[in-house]
């Protein structure tokens, strides 16, 4: 018999970045460095683009527009390293991370993405690995970060999708 832990943590995800008026809590399903899927609550600020304030938490969104799961960056890197070094599939990484998973952590979430595959084949780390290559690769020649804005957002979704 194995010993299983269980933290309820619902305390809401905050940044102290700025003070605002206007914040409000969103529940998302937040896939760890692991991979594993939680129902986290985490505050966002109506000033500031739901995807743009998930990267400040170290989470990408699965959509630009409409994000309801976000990937921890860890989790993002080794997805886009299998991808490019092991000529992994995303099928296949999606059903081998099924088979991973715990059925204790499949009943854990109330509500979990039942079909990963079509949150990332759908261009989620395609975007990620775009996004990771500009960060890598700023110069002092007058290049902006990408995460970064002055007036607006400038994190744009080619593909975007709802699940």
């Amino acid at each position: 018999m194995a010993y299983l832990s269980f933290i309820d943590d619902d305390e809401a995800w905050k940044l102290n970045d700025h003070s605002c008026s206007t914040t409000y809590l969103k529940k998302l399903v937040v896939g760890d460095d692991k991979g594993r899927q939680h129902l986290k609550t985490l505050q966002f600020c109506k000033c500031e683009v739901e995807a743009v304030r998930l990267i400040r938490f170290n989470l990408w969104p699965s959509s630009t527009k409409f994000p309801n799961m976000a990937f921890h960056f860890d989790f993002m890197r080794w997805l886009c390293g299998l991808l490019l070094e092991s000529s992994v599939s995303f099928k296949s990484f999606c059903s081998a991370l099924d088979a991973w998973t715990s059925k204790h952590m499949k009943t854990y979430i109330h509500h979990p993405v039942k079909d990963l595959y079509k949150v990332l084949v759908g261009g989620t780390a395609d975007e990620f690995r775009h996004f990771i290559y500009q960060m890598e690769n700023i110069h002092d020649d007058g290049s902006k970060c990408p995460a970064c804005y002055e007036d607006s957002p400038s994190l744009i979704s080619l593909l975007e999708q709802r699940i």
